[in-house]
């Protein structure tokens, strides 16, 4: 692919993102951008603070959760493995803020588990609830890295070790340790950035403790202050264009690639057996609080007057939140085959055209936090629109633009991240053959077409799996975006949390 093509097609696929950034670097350059940048410094330095706190308590206590179940699963034979393993992951399948609903529910002032046991309600606000919460919701991702890591370590060494009597401390700390750092430090970092541009937990749980991404919201939709808005999301931006990018780096180089794959199963020890109590707790915790959510949809409310009730499934499959459930389903239907043709591109730009810079770009991209996304999208719709037509006969109609906009939203966002493990896929697609190929004279398409494409299969429809479940229970992204027009289930639930309606 010629130089100049290739700066077409980055051009091309970079284009939705820099329209819908554009008008936020356009505020921050601005003299009023900047004072307001500098005020958040000195004036609320507390908010940046907890942000930071907040996202490093829980990439901390994830990632240590994630790690021990890892090394329960792959290390021992723990009984009810699978029933582990599912509740390990089942968090993936919920929205961000399902446990911090799920705390309110067992916790909050009017909690079952307060009126029942008769704690002091209001536990659960502040740090705890959303270091809890925090914890709880990123533990798949934590698990996945580290039993991938695991996966890739060769077995022989910790055969070798138990032949000769070596200690669990002397495992962890000469073998393990040298061998997973890298992959600790990374999925810290990449929890930390997911956390730090959290939306939906803090507005639930924060209390007293305000975050950055809760005041981009609540300036820019509660009290119309769009200069500090977009002032909060400045500060927000450079977390994660560090962490992502580092966690990135990080991972592309691991400790180790076993060279066999034969499980090792040590004799559960006294290790294992607290990691097995660990890893039942926290699982069991899970599914407290799964078991609690699905409960409290059968109440009429939560709190003294609780009977049981179908009404709030009857609002949904026909009632008054039918048109935010259709319009959910139709956006993400709408939004996976706009991603997926995104990821497509991105792919085929990467693969036949030799440029790993690219990548590199929309790693970067990748990296932007949902409520910039949201918020640069909310600026432009904005700037935009004229005042005049506020007032004109099809102004109604302006509404429906707001599909459009979340839709480009969702392709800006998703279209990076759902490339990366097509990309990996890709270059593990017997490289050194597809090397060799090229080398000696064949086209790029064809060691594509030959090579490449198939082992792309299964990863292609995993990765439009996913975007679709993304995209359904998006929320930072989507927020600032939503009008009574373009109802989304996802932003429905979380006015109905923030308002005290948790059934």
């Amino acid at each position: 692919m010629s130089r100049p093509g290739q700066l077409a097609r980055v051009s091309l696929l970079l284009l939705p993102s820099a329209v819908v950034l554009g008008p936020l670097v356009g505020q921050w350059v601005s003299p009023d951008g900047q004072r307001a940048i500098l005020a958040v410094a000195f004036n609320q330095p507390g908010l940046i603070v907890n942000t930071v706190v907040y996202g490093a308590l829980t990439a901390l206590a994830a990632t240590l959760l994630g790690w021990g179940l890892a090394h329960l699963q792959h290390l021992y034979a723990p009984p009810g493995r699978v029933l582990l393993h599912n509740l390990a992951l089942a968090p993936l399948l919920m929205p961000s803020f399902t446990f911090a609903m799920a705390l309110i529910m067992l916790f909050g002032h009017s909690g079952l588990a307060v009126r029942a046991v008769g704690l002091p309600g209001g536990l659960v606000y502040g740090f705890v609830g959303l270091t809890a919460a925090g914890t709880l919701a990123r533990l798949p991702i934590a698990y996945l890295a580290l039993g991938h890591a695991y996966r890739s370590l060769d077995m022989r060494v910790f055969e070798a070790a138990a032949d000769l009597g070596a200690s669990n401390l002397r495992v962890l700390r000469s073998i393990l340790l040298p061998r997973l750092s890298r992959t600790l430090v990374a999925t810290g970092c990449l929890i930390m950035a997911d956390t730090v541009a959290d939306l939906a937990v803090p507005l639930v749980l924060a209390g007293d403790v305000g975050t950055l991404a809760a005041r981009v919201v609540e300036a820019a939709s509660g009290e119309g202050d769009l200069t500090m808005a977009v002032a909060y999301a400045a500060w927000l931006l450079p977390m994660g264009l560090v962490l992502i990018p580092l966690a990135n780096q990080l991972s592309s180089h691991p400790e180790a690639t076993g060279t066999t794959r034969r499980p090792f199963v040590r004799p559960l020890d006294r290790a294992g057996v607290i990691l097995l109590v660990g890893g039942w707790v926290t699982a069991g915790l899970v599914a407290v609080l799964l078991v609690a959510v699905v409960v409290g949809s059968f109440l009429t409310a939560v709190g003294v007057d609780a009977r049981p009730t179908l009404s709030h499934f009857a609002d949904i499959v026909a009632g008054s939140q039918t048109r935010a459930l259709a319009t959910s389903v139709l956006t993400s239907m709408l939004a996976v085959p706009l991603v997926m043709a995104g990821v497509a591109g991105l792919t085929a730009l990467v693969t036949l055209g030799g440029a790993p810079g690219v990548r590199r770009i929309f790693e970067t991209v990748a990296a932007v936090p949902g409520i910039v996304w949201g918020l640069g999208a909310f600026v432009l719709v904005e700037v935009a629109r004229p005042e005049s037509w506020e007032t004109a006969p099809w102004a109604h109609l302006w509404g429906w633009g707001a599909l459009g906009i979340i839709l480009m939203v969702h392709v800006v966002r998703f279209v990076p991240q759902a490339s990366g493990s097509l990309l990996r896929a890709a270059e593990d697609a017997a490289p050194q053959v597809r090397d060799t190929a090229v080398v000696l004279g064949a086209e790029r398409a064809e060691v594509a077409r030959a090579l490449v494409v198939p082992a792309l299969r299964s990863e292609w429809l995993n990765a439009g799996l996913v975007v679709f479940a993304r995209t359904l229970t998006a929320i930072s992204s989507v927020v600032l975006l939503t009008n009574a027009q373009v109802p989304l289930l996802s932003v429905r639930m979380l006015v109905d949390v923030e308002a005290g309606r948790l059934s």
